[in-house]
């Protein structure tokens, strides 16, 4: 015997066929929403890491400081002086 949602959930076949219909609907503007989401955060990471990297290239102080590329022709053994007191 072959129930009908009448006798299931005290409703007609017809509301119950356009309740799941409302809902399938949901469920598509849901994942249209969630992928624009999706896309817009990917964008906007892009764009961040972008402009971050821009940022650092503009404010690197050896792209301010004028003859900087001098400070390499200096003694390779600056800096590795030992300091020994007398004994």
């Amino acid at each position: 015997m072959a129930d009908n949602s009448k006798d299931t959930t005290d409703k007609k076949d017809e509301d119950v066929a356009a309740k799941n219909k409302d809902l399938q609907d949901l469920k598509g503007e849901v994942g249209i929403v969630k992928k624009y989401i999706t896309t817009k955060n990917d964008k906007e990471a892009k764009e961040d890491k972008k402009t971050a990297e821009e940022n650092y290239q503009k404010n690197r102080l050896s792209k301010k400081i004028i003859g900087l590329g001098g400070l390499a022709s200096l003694s390779p053994g600056l800096g590795k002086q030992s300091f020994k007191t007398k004994s």
